[in-house]
């Protein structure tokens, strides 16, 4: 599960405020 934070954060970083980003962060959320 930390492992696929850390990729999030990473996909966060090389896409910016793109659609997958506020995927990954939807993802974040839900999975804190």
């Amino acid at each position: 599960s930390d492992a696929v934070r850390e990729l999030l954060n990473t996909l966060d970083g090389i896409f910016g405020e793109g659609e997958l980003s506020q995927m990954a962060y939807r993802l974040r959320r839900s999975g804190t």
